[in-house]
């Protein structure tokens, strides 16, 4: 090796300086693996890999310099020997990156390739010589060995990447298959460059594994940097400061010695080479203590807090989770899947899927791990401190979920997700410390994103109610009055809450002939709302349909059937349908289990429209039609239970105070002033304003009143 080592050896070559960027870029590869801290293993085997390929890119780079051949032979000998222990790094690294780990196949192709490396070095057998090739650049020449070497190496590179295509063709995550493939694509072309060995043996094609190696290369680095193989944690500053200190100490001392030459002894050459590593050392430490000035110095801790504060820049929580796992393997070396509760249900969630009914924790053993006097801890710690009953469901779910470790994500409302670990114990000491503090923010944002769930819920919600409203309001009026020549029928509704559950509709069958339909959906809220606005829709279609020949019977049979469809069996309606014909002189009705109507006579006397009937919605409407003689000068009044249910201490509005209130009604009042009275009345009795018509007062429950005067025959309208 002699004479590779003699610099009259060489002459440079501008044929040196592509190869020469491919070099540079595995060395930049190496650095970064050299200046993080990472998975200890992954890292290793990787440095490893690269390292060993750096002599033979190293002897391309130099040989179209070199101009002694025995020089040539020497780099080649050298830069080839290591490759087959590079093949078999790349074998090591992937297996520990895949987590399928063969102590006896790492074994066996680390004991080949070590005992390919002593005859290249020392014999001509797989290197024989040099001789010129493309361009008139030397190239190895191949011994008697050189295709056995080539089967050996080809067959070890093949062992370590063909596993790495199949499992980014299996892998079930989307993100994990392009990752994998990425890395296979990127081992692939470095294994390429094994093409070389062809060009030893016809020296007209130029040699292109230093091509192929840059390439692969360049990929490995963003394999490195984009897909963070190396699970990397924080940089190692460590690195940069001992390499600055090295080549400062070389560089100070050369000049020392050179400005003392012989005339110190051996001793005082020494002082001088410590002297000039302590002015470095000092001069690096000034540097930093000036630097530490300006910005606030960051270990691992820092690192993680700093990322976590993006959790909350989440939109679900599924996206929290995602950056959770990500933050605390890249962060801690720690890999696992993180489960989450499903709100309003006894199942959890994993990677946004439902787990399946095998992979549930159950109920019971969440219950307890909450109560359990820490939520860190492996599998062997916690089964025995488990309940005997517990024990084989705790094992259970560590063996679904292929753990060995939990932590519980607890925030103050319960019990926000399960993280169960895979790879316990973690690389570093400090793991197990920032791992509780990194759970305690991931639960904080769980329940942050929870409440923010919530939020949006009850915004949707508040916009369907709102809709709902305006459509109920549209639809439904408050106050409405129709003249309709001898009938006159005015209403008034006001409801408990945004949306009411009572209806009220009035249609002229014919001259002088009125449908007045009244009815209370049971409950508040959106439901009964929308079961008024279906009611109202059949009795027009009703209506419309019969040509103003309106049967009673088939009307209750018709909304019987819609409240049971869109109240989908759970809610009912109380309603009374009267048709008030002042031309013969009677009213026909039928009663859902309403408040009976009530008649006022001119002269203050009271009646009711008697008849009974089961609610609707049960599918028993009521069929009995009643009737009942009507005068001119009658005032007849419907009403839903929340006029007479009004209860305020000391004045309770009941059927008798509404019975006292209509018998003061006089024959001149309007149906539009004698239902605004009774809904005064009531709103009055309820401690609200006396003003149903703006707004005021407020009701437990929805009232409505509707009245409907029968006047005489105009005797000069003309029959």
């Amino acid at each position: 090796m002699h004479a590779a080592l003699d610099a009259s050896s060489y002459q440079p070559s501008l044929l040196s300086i592509p190869p020469g960027i491919a070099l540079g870029a595995l060395l930049v590869v190496i650095a970064y693996a050299a200046v993080v801290r990472g998975d200890p293993a992954l890292r290793g085997w990787f440095l490893l890999c690269s390292v060993t390929l750096v002599p033979y890119s190293l002897a391309i780079t130099l040989s179209p310099s070199i101009k002694d051949p025995e020089a040539a032979t020497a780099w080649f000998r050298f830069g080839v020997a290591p490759v087959p222990l590079s093949a078999s790094a790349a074998i090591a690294f992937l297996e520990t990156l895949l987590n399928r780990c063969s102590i006896e196949r790492r074994a066996l192709v680390s004991v080949v390739s070590v005992a390919l490396a002593v005859p290249c070095v020392a014999t001509p057998w797989i290197v024989s010589g040099v001789r010129e090739g493309y361009l008139g650049v030397p190239f190895a020449q191949p011994g008697p060995l050189a295709p056995l070497w080539l089967a050996v190496t080809a067959a070890i590179a093949f062992a370590s990447w063909v596993p790495v295509a199949r499992a980014s063709a299996g892998a079930a995550d989307a993100e994990a298959r392009r990752r994998l493939r990425r890395l296979a694509i990127a081992g692939a072309i470095t294994t390429a460059g094994l093409f070389d060995v062809g060009v030893a043996y016809d020296p007209r094609w130029p040699p292109v594994g230093w091509l192929l190696l840059g390439i692969g290369s360049a990929l490995s680095l963003r394999a490195l940097v984009v897909d963070d193989l190396l699970r990397v944690r924080a940089f190692d500053r460590r690195a940069p400061l001992l390499v600055v200190h090295f080549v400062g100490a070389v560089l100070l001392g050369w000049a020392a010695l050179e400005v003392l030459g012989g005339r110190v002894p051996w001793w005082g050459q020494a002082a001088a080479l410590l002297g000039s590593f302590s002015l470095v050392r000092a001069a690096v430490a000034l540097a930093s203590l000036l630097a530490r000035g300006a910005r606030v110095s960051r270990g691992p801790r820092e690192e993680v807090l700093a990322e976590l504060d993006t959790l909350h820049e989440a939109e679900t929580a599924q996206q929290v989770s995602e950056r959770a796992v990500r933050i605390i393997e890249k962060a801690l070396g720690i890999s696992g899947v993180l489960l989450l509760p499903v709100a309003g249900d006894l199942r959890w969630s994993k990677d946004g899927a439902r787990l399946d009914d095998a992979a549930l924790p159950d109920p019971r053993v969440i219950s307890w791990l909450r109560t359990a006097p820490t939520s860190l801890g492996t599998l062997e710690e916690l089964v025995p401190a488990a309940p005997s009953e517990r024990r084989s469901e705790i094992r259970q779910l560590f063996e679904v979920h292929r753990a060995n470790a939990f932590a519980l994500l607890r925030s103050r409302d319960g019990v926000e997700g399960l993280f169960l670990i895979h790879d316990w114990p973690p690389p570093h000491a400090d793991a197990p410390r920032l791992l509780a503090q990194v759970g305690e923010r991931v639960a904080e944002a769980l329940a942050h994103q929870r409440v923010l769930e919530n939020v949006r819920k009850l915004t949707s919600i508040a916009r369907d109610v709102e809709l709902a409203a305006d459509l109920q309001t549209r639809y439904l009026p408050l106050q409405a009055s129709f003249d309709l020549g001898p009938v006159q029928v005015a209403g008034v509704r006001r409801a408990a809450t945004q949306l009411g559950g009572d209806v009220w509709a009035v249609y002229e069958l014919a001259p002088g002939k009125a449908l007045v339909v009244v009815g209370d959906v049971t409950g508040h809220g959106l439901p009964p709302a929308m079961v008024t606005l279906a009611v109202r829709g059949a009795c027009d279609v009703v209506v419309r349909s019969s040509g103003g020949d309106v049967s009673l019977p088939a009307l209750m049979e018709c909304l019987d059937a819609v409240v049971r469809r869109v109240g989908a069996e759970r809610l009912y309606m109380s309603c009374s349908a009267t048709i008030v014909d002042a031309a013969a002189g009677e009213v026909t009705f039928l009663n859902a289990a309403h408040p009976m109507p009530y008649v006022v006579h001119p002269d203050g006397k009271l009646t009711s429209l008697v008849a009974r009937g089961s609610l609707l919605g049960t599918g028993r409407p009521p069929s009995g039609v009643a009737r009942q003689p009507i005068a001119p000068g009658d005032l007849l009044v419907w009403y839903t239970d929340g006029v007479t249910d009004a209860r305020r201490p000391g004045a309770e509005f009941d059927d008798r105070a509404l019975q006292r209130l209509l018998r003061g009604v006089t024959a001149e009042q309007t149906p539009e002033a004698a239902a605004q009275l009774v809904l005064d009345a009531a709103v009055a009795r309820h401690g609200g304003a006396a003003v149903a018509r703006h707004g005021g007062g407020k009701l437990d429950d929805d009232a409505t009143v509707v009245a409907a005067r029968v006047r005489a025959p105009d005797p000069t309208t003309p029959a």
